[in-house]
Protein backbone atom coordinates (compact mmCIF):
# COMPACT_ATOMS: atom_id res chain seq x y z
CA UNK A 1 0.00 0.00 0.00
CA UNK A 2 1.43 3.86 -0.95
CA UNK A 3 -0.36 6.93 0.33
CA UNK A 4 1.01 10.41 -0.01
CA UNK A 5 -1.26 13.82 0.85
CA UNK A 6 -1.83 15.75 -2.38
CA UNK A 7 0.41 13.51 -4.64
CA UNK A 8 -0.01 11.68 -7.84
CA UNK A 9 -0.19 8.22 -8.09
CA UNK A 10 3.44 7.51 -9.34
CA UNK A 11 2.96 3.96 -10.38
CA UNK A 12 1.11 2.16 -13.75
CA UNK A 13 1.58 -1.20 -12.40
CA UNK A 14 -0.73 -2.46 -15.25
CA UNK A 15 1.80 -1.45 -17.49
CA UNK A 16 4.93 -2.49 -15.88
CA UNK A 17 3.66 -5.75 -16.14
CA UNK A 18 2.12 -6.00 -19.85
CA UNK A 19 6.29 -4.75 -20.63
CA UNK A 20 7.46 -7.75 -18.51
CA UNK A 21 5.02 -10.20 -20.67
CA UNK A 22 2.00 -10.18 -18.36
CA UNK A 23 -1.29 -10.23 -20.23
CA UNK A 24 -3.81 -8.55 -18.72
CA UNK A 25 -7.74 -9.27 -18.88
CA UNK A 26 -10.11 -7.07 -16.93
CA UNK A 27 -12.74 -8.74 -15.12
CA UNK A 28 -13.96 -5.74 -13.30
CA UNK A 29 -14.23 -2.02 -12.25
CA UNK A 30 -15.94 -0.80 -9.44
CA UNK A 31 -15.73 3.17 -9.72
CA UNK A 32 -16.47 5.66 -7.56
CA UNK A 33 -16.20 9.24 -9.97
CA UNK A 34 -13.11 10.12 -12.04
CA UNK A 35 -10.80 9.70 -8.86
CA UNK A 36 -11.62 6.54 -7.47
CA UNK A 37 -11.61 2.69 -8.50
CA UNK A 38 -11.18 -0.62 -8.30
CA UNK A 39 -9.79 -2.79 -10.37
CA UNK A 40 -9.88 -6.45 -10.98
CA UNK A 41 -7.74 -8.06 -13.45
CA UNK A 42 -6.79 -11.83 -14.77
CA UNK A 43 -3.02 -11.92 -14.91
CA UNK A 44 -1.70 -14.43 -16.76
CA UNK A 45 1.78 -15.33 -18.05
CA UNK A 46 2.62 -18.50 -20.53
CA UNK A 47 3.41 -21.81 -19.05
CA UNK A 48 1.59 -20.79 -15.55
CA UNK A 49 -1.95 -20.38 -13.60
CA UNK A 50 -3.54 -17.37 -13.86
CA UNK A 51 -3.70 -14.97 -11.03
CA UNK A 52 -6.60 -12.23 -9.53
CA UNK A 53 -4.66 -8.91 -9.27
CA UNK A 54 -6.55 -5.87 -7.70
CA UNK A 55 -5.91 -2.47 -7.71
CA UNK A 56 -7.25 0.01 -5.98
CA UNK A 57 -6.77 3.92 -6.73
CA UNK A 58 -7.59 7.40 -5.57
CA UNK A 59 -6.11 10.23 -6.40
CA UNK A 60 -5.92 13.55 -5.08
CA UNK A 61 -8.48 15.94 -6.00
CA UNK A 62 -6.78 18.88 -3.76
CA UNK A 63 -3.68 18.96 -1.81
CA UNK A 64 -5.00 18.81 1.29
CA UNK A 65 -6.32 15.05 0.81
CA UNK A 66 -4.38 12.21 0.41
CA UNK A 67 -3.62 9.70 -2.67
CA UNK A 68 -3.83 5.68 -2.00
CA UNK A 69 -2.80 2.92 -3.65
CA UNK A 70 -3.00 -1.13 -3.05
CA UNK A 71 -2.68 -4.04 -4.72
CA UNK A 72 -3.75 -7.61 -3.50
CA UNK A 73 -2.93 -11.00 -5.59
CA UNK A 74 -4.88 -14.06 -5.80
CA UNK A 75 -2.77 -17.14 -6.12
CA UNK A 76 -5.70 -19.44 -5.33
CA UNK A 77 -6.56 -20.39 -9.16
CA UNK A 78 -9.84 -19.13 -8.56
CA UNK A 79 -10.48 -16.66 -11.04
CA UNK A 80 -13.52 -14.41 -10.54
CA UNK A 81 -16.08 -12.97 -12.85
CA UNK A 82 -18.03 -10.44 -13.63
CA UNK A 83 -21.42 -11.42 -12.36
CA UNK A 84 -19.15 -13.18 -9.06
CA UNK A 85 -17.91 -9.43 -8.00
CA UNK A 86 -21.69 -8.14 -8.03
CA UNK A 87 -22.93 -11.00 -5.59
CA UNK A 88 -23.26 -8.34 -3.09
CA UNK A 89 -25.12 -5.62 -4.87
CA UNK A 90 -22.58 -3.48 -5.86
CA UNK A 91 -22.03 -1.99 -9.50
CA UNK A 92 -18.80 -3.21 -10.90
CA UNK A 93 -18.58 -2.47 -14.73
CA UNK A 94 -17.45 -4.88 -17.33
CA UNK A 95 -14.30 -1.73 -17.75
CA UNK A 96 -13.11 1.29 -16.60
CA UNK A 97 -14.17 4.85 -18.00
CA UNK A 98 -10.54 5.68 -17.79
Amino acid sequence: MWSKEGELIPFNLEEALRVRGVSLAMIGCLAFGSAEDTRVNRAAVPGKSPVVLTIAARSAAVASQSSDFSVSVDFSGRVASLASLRQDGSEWQATCSS
